[in-house]
């Protein structure tokens, strides 16, 4: 019974590893493009992508701030009265 276990394994794992190195291959004989060029275009994804984290993140946090002001205090520098702030002792 072991034995037809690990055998299982064996056939499966053996798969594996010829169907992902044929595929390895069809990808390199049919790839539409370079690699310095493809490596060049993720970068500039990359890039953009960073960017537009970095603008949502400020966004986000504009937008935290803003709320924060509007329900913890009111233009006086007092708190508003439905809130409660924590005093440092």
């Amino acid at each position: 019974m072991r034995e037809n276990r690990h055998r299982g394994i064996g056939i499966a794992a053996t798969a594996f590893a010829v169907g992902a190195t044929a595929g390895s291959l069809i990808a390199l004989l049919f790839a539409p493009v370079p690699g310095k060029v493809t490596r060049k275009r993720l970068a500039m994804r990359l890039r953009t992508a960073q960017r537009s984290a970095a603008d949502r993140m400020e966004e986000g946090l504009t937008q935290a701030r803003e709320w924060l002001v509007e329900r913890v205090a009111d233009g006086n520098g007092r708190h508003h009265p439905r809130h409660r702030v924590a005093r440092h002792a």
